[in-house]
Parts: structure tokens; C-alpha cells; sequence
């Protein structure tokens, strides 16, 4: 003969088995929490981790090294999808964008007046001066949150003419936790000088 268990032993085993799964859900909900919880941290501390990056950083330097990278480019009016391979990484994505931009309204031109010449399709698209810089004599920032200004002297000297000397601003900004070309405010004063801002000029229709 098969024996039930007693009554009061079965109504323990329901309270130990409901109770061990409250313990179990109650264990999932505070893991649960502390993935959002930890999740929500990194997020929070990703965007202070890259201004921490760009604080250290030079942002003097980063106009310095793009504008080595133009002269060393020798480019004139837009750079070229072969420069701007290595120019994307000197600029802001809002910056290739409007580089892009201007790229297209080019083509577009081109394709319905060949026999005339587009904007942007010569000249030194990134200093005030038409002819471009020779040389970079310095550069001082100012930077303030996730922007910086930076104060760059150029000069402009060929063989048999007068040496040029001007200063344009390079605008910077913090992105990816690194300082990037993301304007530029020509300071030329002459007849002639780009005026006003690159980006403005790009992406005007």
C-alpha cells in the first residue's frame, strides 16, 4: 500500500517552493538592474571620457597637422576623394558633409555648362589667400566646452615676389573624443581674400 504524505508536509513544500521562486525572481530583477544601471553608466560616461580626451589634447596641433596635410596635398579647390581620404580623419563629420555637398552641386554644373568653369574648382579652399600657404608659422587655441578657435599664421613666398604673411581661424571641434577642422573664418583683408566662412560657402545653393 502506497502511503500519502501527511497534509501538513505538503503545505510546507508549497511554501518552500513559493518562496524559493520569489528569492529566484527577486535575484533576476536586482541583476537585471544592475545591467541597466551599469549600461546606463557607461553611456553617460563615454561623452566625458572623449571631452576628457580632447581637454588633454592639443587642438593648436590638430589645426597644425590639417593643414599639413592640405599643403602636403597641394590641393586646390575641393580636395579630391583620393585626399580626402586622408582628410576625413582631420575633420568633423558635419565638415565632409558639406565637402560632399559642394561636391555634388560641382558635378551637377559641370554636367549642364562643360564649357564653364564651377565654383570651387580651384584655389586654396581652406585659407583666405587663393594661391594657399608655403608654410605655417603658428597657431594658438582657444578652446572653450567641445569647440576650440585656433589662430593660425600662414605665409605665401615665391622666388622674385614678396613674401605674404596673413591669419585665418581654424574652428575645431571635440568629436570621437579628438579635435577636428569643423569651419574655418577667413581673416584675409585684401581685395580679392575669401570672405566669411567655409562652411557657409559650401553649402549655399
Amino acid at each position: 500500500m502506497r502511503l500519502q504524505p501527511a497534509a501538513g508536509h505538503q503545505s510546507a513544500r508549497r511554501s518552500l517552493i513559493a518562496a524559493l521562486a520569489l528569492v529566484a525572481l527577486a535575484s533576476l530583477g536586482c541583476q537585471r538592474h544592475a545591467e541597466k544601471s551599469a549600461s546606463v553608466a557607461a553611456q553617460d560616461s563615454a561623452p566625458q571620457a572623449a571631452d576628457t580626451a580632447c581637454r588633454s589634447g592639443d587642438a593648436a596641433q590638430a589645426a597644425r597637422d590639417f593643414y599639413a596635410r592640405i599643403m602636403a596635398e597641394a590641393s586646390s579647390g575641393l580636395p579630391s576623394s583620393e585626399s580626402m581620404v586622408k582628410l576625413a580623419p582631420l575633420m568633423t563629420s558635419s565638415m565632409r558633409a558639406a565637402v560632399e555637398k559642394a561636391r555634388v552641386r560641382q558635378q551637377a554644373f559641370i554636367a549642364a555648362h562643360p564649357d564653364e568653369k564651377p565654383e570651387f574648382i580651384e584655389g586654396s579652399l581652406f585659407t583666405s589667400l587663393f594661391e594657399g600657404p608655403s608654410a605655417l608659422e603658428s597657431a594658438s587655441a582657444v578652446a572653450n566646452g567641445d569647440g576650440a578657435v585656433v589662430e593660425v599664421g600662414f605665409v605665401h613666398s615665391e622666388t622674385g615676389s614678396e613674401t605674404f604673411r596673413w591669419k585665418d581661424q581654424a574652428l575645431l571641434r571635440c568629436e570621437q573624443g579628438r579635435w577636428r577642422l569643423d569651419d574655418v573664418r577667413y581673416g584675409g583683408d585684401w581685395d580679392f581674400a575669401s570672405k566669411g566662412q567655409l562652411k557657409q560657402a559650401l553649402e549655399s545653393e
